[in-house]
């Protein structure tokens, strides 16, 4: 099939790549002249495993090409199958969802193209569809809905082997076109209302977030009672109805999904009527988790003023180099208000980081080197590269052996053979080695 992918971020170019090795013609678009003129030479904008090889097989077959604004791609694809919106959504101030740039690809899309699908793969709230059609303004081109469920930082197998494909339209035929694009991935697909899939994009975060919410509260609680979030966990992922996923307290989770997406379901209700007594909650104890672990570090090493903090980790989840809503970008304006002086590290979201933060923190290159002299140690991402280091090593250089695991994710056994203190979330004072 000819298909045409508008939008080349996170979502746009896995969803392009990944129909070329399924054996379609793909066009990609984006506004952004030098990031096109850059993915023409097979150079990736971002972090993520496995995309650069894909895109590169693209370009050496021929079968995908990358074009600046619609109207250049459909000069050698003028009439494409389907066209796939993945233009960003982004939340407004009010918590509300930003369609303007899915609306004006709409726009385009129907001024120039007699016949296609409209699929948006694109996270939009449920009843938007009549905005959608009166900015398409033809008939002849039918809306539909295919929601990702991509996870940075594993986002080429996410497509490959999904857990399953969403389709959402009213219309059979269009419903068999699109499971024509998939054609080759084993996965089972289901076929709904437009408003039912676009829903079940928001369902699935918002469950998944207010999970985490959910066990943030009880390690919360672990706290007061000076229990073992880990032991509670233990229990909890081995009860079949409950499993293992998502049980992992911390400072709070982030990314460029969770956070706007169950605001926008929220506001989405809200906007028709209906308050929700549920996904609110999910937000506030998420936003408080930051402050919570700013107190746990006082706590422990006293007033931050003048105190030397490491930080490893600032995307929020390993993988990748994104750091929409990290919990590092949460938590660093809250310790430089404190007067804590900070150096951090990341494997792949430094750059991105600086741009967020400019010079109010340094940023290290080598994370062992960084430790010399400092007072505690941060870590935020549970990158493999910080799981595996020589603990040993990390004491000798740390002026206080404290470490702070955001992540829920550190061997605290391990790290307390090493002479470390090792706090967290929900992790009681019996299993470190206490200061």
């Amino acid at each position: 099939m000819q298909i045409l992918v508008v939008g080349t971020g996170y979502v746009g170019l896995v969803q392009a790549a990944g129909l070329v090795t399924l054996g379609h013609q793909v066009a990609a678009v984006d506004i952004d002249d030098e990031k096109v003129e850059k993915l023409k030479e097979g150079e990736i904008p971002f972090y993520e495993p496995g995309l650069k090889e894909l895109v590169e097989g693209g370009l050496h077959t021929g079968k995908l090409t990358f074009h600046i604004g619609i109207e250049d791609a459909l000069s050698g694809m003028p009439n494409p199958d389907v066209v796939f919106v993945c233009v960003p959504t982004p939340r407004r101030a009010d918590g509300s969802c930003d369609l303007s740039s899915v609306f004006a690809v709409a726009k385009d899309v129907g001024s120039r193209i007699e016949k296609t699908i409209l699929c948006v793969k694109s996270t939009v709230p449920p009843g938007s569809r009549p905005q959608l059609r009166e900015r398409l303004n033809n008939d002849q081109i039918s809306i539909a809905s295919n929601p990702e469920f991509l996870r940075e930082g594993s986002a080429v197998s996410d497509f490959m082997r999904p857990d399953r494909i969403v389709i959402g339209t009213e219309n059979e035929e269009v419903a068999e076109v699109l499971e024509q694009v998939y054609q080759g991935i084993d996965a089972p697909i289901l076929t709904m209302s437009v408003e039912s899939a676009q829903i079940a994009k928001y369902a699935a975060n918002t469950m998944l977030a207010a999970r985490l919410s959910l066990v943030n509260e009880i390690a919360n609680i672990a706290d007061v009672f000076d229990a073992s979030m880990a032991d509670v966990k233990l229990v909890l992922e081995t009860d079949p109805r409950i499993g293992k996923a998502f049980l992992r307290s911390g400072a709070g989770f982030g990314g460029s999904c969770f956070p706007k997406d169950v605001i926008a379901l929220s506001d989405a209700a809200r906007r028709e009527g209906y308050e929700s007594k549920l996904i609110d909650p999910v937000i506030e104890v998420n936003e408080k988790q930051a402050q919570r672990f700013v107190v746990m570090i006082e706590k422990r090493i006293g007033p931050l003023h003048g105190k030397r903090l490491a930080i490893w980790g600032l995307a929020f989840n390993k993988g990748t180099d994104d750091v929409r809503e990290s919990p590092s970008l949460r938590l660093i304006p809250l310790l430089l208000e404190r007067g804590a002086k900070i150096v951090a590290h990341d494997p792949k979201a430094a750059l991105n980081a600086k741009k967020e933060l400019g010079e109010a923190i340094e940023f290290a290159e080598d994370p062992i080197k960084m430790l010399d002299g400092k007072d505690a140690l941060l870590v935020m991402t549970e990158w493999d590269e910080y799981r595996g280091v020589h603990w040993q090593q990390v004491a000798s250089l740390l002026s206080a052996p404290v470490v702070f695991d955001g992540k829920s994710f550190l061997d605290a056994d391990r790290l307390a053979l090493a002479g470390l203190s090792v706090y967290g979330i929900g992790l009681c004072k019996e299993a470190t080695n206490g200061l």
